[in-house]
């Protein structure tokens, strides 16, 4: 498998989501692929992107964080994984291309060529989440799943030793710096201005819910993720595709417990809160009753109107 296939495959899961790469051979094929503000090549520093995406993980938890890392970068710093094992951040995804080559620095062998299991290594340091994909097929499952659970995961990924034709990219480092600086300080304020989001279910899925600590609604298996909505949203969405109907509730989430992530994403006109992973019931604040009225339609519920009072 060549890591350049590689990275095409996984794009779609890496694209909106923070991304830190190692420098060299990675960094010019994600590059090449279609470089994005959330993308940080970190050169100049062999072995930390791991180390970097980790405090990016702790300092913004209600974010996916995936780490790109090779062979030879994680064999300098291994100290990463029992540091990553101790702090347990759920929204960190630990990918490692292993080329048994230090590729970008003249292609001498790595320890892995000889023997060394990362793998291994990464399950006795206690990650609680390792998994080994060497097919692309393997890996974008890999990927997928890891991105679906609220668990720290390393992906040890077999590639050729083969690298671009150059390394090269017409991005100067202060550029990726500050572009990437500014784009997390854009995610921070967008999930700051929402302390709150919120869901319509029914009553018996919220009842199941509480038995079993997550909530999972009608859409996670089948898209990926949880429909929520702002408050000023819910009025909305309530009269368009629950009209008339009973027995259901509004689930009031404070965004700072939820464990999965969660992204804005343009529906329309509109920009909607999704939560790409299970809903811990104990981020859920308050469960109001959502009754139609004798024309089937509903209005906010005062809880929810008080919402603004709620920030000050």
């Amino acid at each position: 498998m060549l890591r350049a296939d590689a990275l095409q495959a996984i794009y779609p899961e890496l694209k909106d989501r923070i991304v830190v790469t190692i420098m060299g051979a990675v960094a010019a094929e994600l590059y090449t692929i279609g470089h994005r503000p959330n993308f940080f090549y970190l050169e100049h520093a062999m072995g930390l992107a791991s180390s970097m995406g980790l405090g990016i993980a702790l300092a913004m938890p209600q974010h996916r964080v995936i780490v790109i890392d090779g062979d030879g970068s994680l064999l300098m710093n291994l100290g990463t994984l029992s540091t990553m094992a101790r702090y347990k951040p759920g929204n960190l995804l630990h990918i490692v291309f292993d080329n048994e080559s230090l590729l970008s620095v003249g292609g001498f062998p790595t320890a892995t060529s000889t023997g060394t299991d990362l793998a291994g290594i990464a399950r006795a340091t206690g990650v609680p989440g390792v998994m080994e994909a060497n097919t692309l097929e393997s890996l974008q499952q890999s990927v997928k799943d890891a991105l679906a659970t609220n668990t720290l995961t390393t992906i040890i990924s077999k590639v050729e030793a083969v690298g671009p034709k150059t390394f090269h990219m017409d991005l100067p480092l202060l550029e990726n710096r500050f572009q990437f600086w500014r784009c997390l300080q854009s995610m921070k304020k967008q999930a700051e201005s929402e302390p709150y989001i919120l869901h319509i279910a029914r009553r018996e899925q919220w009842r199941e819910a509480k038995r079993e600590g997550y909530f999972k609604g009608d859409t996670l298996s089948s898209q990926g993720f949880i429909h929520f909505s702002k408050p000023h949203q819910v009025e909305e969405v309530a009269n368009f595709l629950f009209e008339g109907q009973k027995d259901l509730v509004l689930l009031l989430v404070d965004t700072s417990k939820v464990q999965a992530e969660i992204r804005y994403e343009t529906v329309g006109n509109e920009v909607f809160p999704h939560l790409y992973g299970p809903l811990n019931a104990d981020a859920v604040i308050e469960v109001l009753d959502l009754v139609p009225d004798d024309a089937g339609k509903f209005q906010l519920p005062r809880g929810v109107k008080l919402l603004d009072k709620r920030r000050t």
